[in-house]
């Protein structure tokens, strides 16, 4: 008599990966994790109006010299007959040289003088607003010197971005760890793409959900939210994702990058991101980072493609579809939407909301100081006057009203976007 054949049992170990695709699947948008304004009350816009997106653009070091940085900066302020259709706020990131304990703008060309004099660029335009994140100081010794000599000069850059550790006075934080090359802009639906197998596979689940014990939804709200909540630890700066494609962010890319069809995706979701860009590199379209062979260039614009996407980019935010903020005020703002309350005083002909912060709080302050421009609420269509005041403050704030273009039954009380700063020179 033959032996029966041996018989093969199924696993009922299920994939980690396979577990959470199937558990985002199987949530709604309003679960997912991104910003969903309340009916029926007064509430943080979820963008200044009357912008449905926002795409935030920080050109980065490598190979950046002090004459790239500038001619970049400036092609946003450019006037006369090439004047762009809207003024992007665009920003630049800056480094600290190990070798002579300066800042810098990332590469040294000579163009730039000695090291103080570069230095003092630097901080210039630190100081102005133009560039707003300290980046790439490895070491801890190394990021302790960075810190001495902000310190030195006086400045404070809102953001640090791979760095060992936080920065006293900065609000934001980011590492490799937290580089998504899958996922485009935050707040998207993400069971539109068909690589989102690839997405997952992409991000430390496990040892995140191991590690902060969390429930379904804060997972997911984790994978589809720019601004994370900290995980222990003493260091107060928010961490946040930058966002790139499979191919390195520099010069020659940024149009597929920034291609129109994510973009058009972005503003249809009312999604934001912040992207990793290399103005001052050249590589091959269509490579992976380890294989692009990448190059320095002296002209961070020269590449048609590139422009071209600069105006489509200028045309929708002339559009007041698509908005470009620097990084500051993008996480600025994705902060005050969780932390500014407005308590609201009902009354049959007048509704007053008070805005109830932190007076000391940096983007509460920061948005005071700029006489509240680009101040956004949303508020039911059917409601009464409204008038708005700011903590403390005894007398309302001018405000306009006028019909949500992207919201049902929903106005908007708003005070006109600004960009902070304007054309540099030099």
């Amino acid at each position: 008599m033959s032996e029966s054949p041996p018989r093969i049992e199924e696993s009922a170990a299920v994939n980690f990966d396979d577990r959470i695709e199937q558990l985002i699947g199987s949530l709604t948008m309003p679960e997912s994790g991104r910003h969903n304004m309340p009916q029926g009350q007064v509430s943080l816009r979820d963008y200044p109006f009357p912008f449905k997106g926002v795409v935030s653009v920080t050109a980065g070091v490598t190979g950046m010299t002090a004459r790239a940085c500038r001619t970049f900066l400036n092609y946003f302020a450019r006037e006369g007959d090439d004047a762009p259709a809207a003024e992007l706020e665009v920003s630049a990131a800056f480094g600290f040289d190990t070798e002579t304990d300066r800042l810098s703008f990332g590469h040294r060309d000579g163009g730039s003088g000695s090291p103080e004099a570069e230095e003092e660029q630097v901080a210039e335009l630190v100081r102005c607003g133009a560039l707003d994140t300290i980046r790439c100081v490895s070491g801890h010794r190394d990021w302790e010197r960075a810190q001495e000599r902000l310190q030195v000069l006086g400045l404070s850059p809102r953001i640090a971005i791979d760095t060992p550790s936080g920065l006293p006075g900065a609000s934001f934080r980011s590492d490799d760890s937290l580089l998504e090359r899958y996922k485009f802009g935050d707040h998207l639906d993400y069971r539109i793409k068909p690589d989102f197998r690839n997405k997952l596979h992409a991000y430390l689940w496990e040892q995140w959900a191991h590690e902060a014990h969390a429930g379904q939804t804060e997972l997911v709200a984790r994978f589809n939210r720019t601004i994370q909540t900290p995980v222990g630890g003493e260091d107060a700066t928010l961490p946040f994702k930058r966002y790139a494609g499979p191919m390195r962010g520099t010069a020659t890319t940024l149009p597929a990058l920034l291609n129109a069809h994510d973009l058009d995706w972005l503003v249809y979701w009312r999604g934001a991101a912040l992207v990793d860009f290399e103005p001052a590199l050249w590589s091959i379209v269509g490579r992976t980072p380890d294989r692009d062979e990448t190059r320095n260039i002296d002209d961070p614009l020269a590449d048609y493609h590139q422009r071209a996407c600069w105006t489509d980019i200028e045309n929708r935010q002339a559009k007041g579809e698509l908005l470009v903020m620097p990084p500051h005020r993008l996480l600025g703002w994705l902060r005050l939407r969780q932390v500014l309350k407005l308590e609201v005083e009902r009354a049959e002909d007048r509704w007053t909301v008070r805005m109830a912060c932190d007076p000391a709080d940096t983007d509460y302050s920061a948005l005071a100081e700029n006489g509240f421009d680009g101040l956004a609420l949303v508020v039911p269509s059917d409601a009464p006057e409204i008038e708005v005041l700011p903590q403390g403050a005894d007398h309302p704030i001018e405000m306009i009203r006028e019909k949500d273009p992207t919201l049902v039954n929903l106005d908007c009380l708003y005070r006109t976007w600004r960009p902070l700063r304007s054309g540099l020179t030099g």
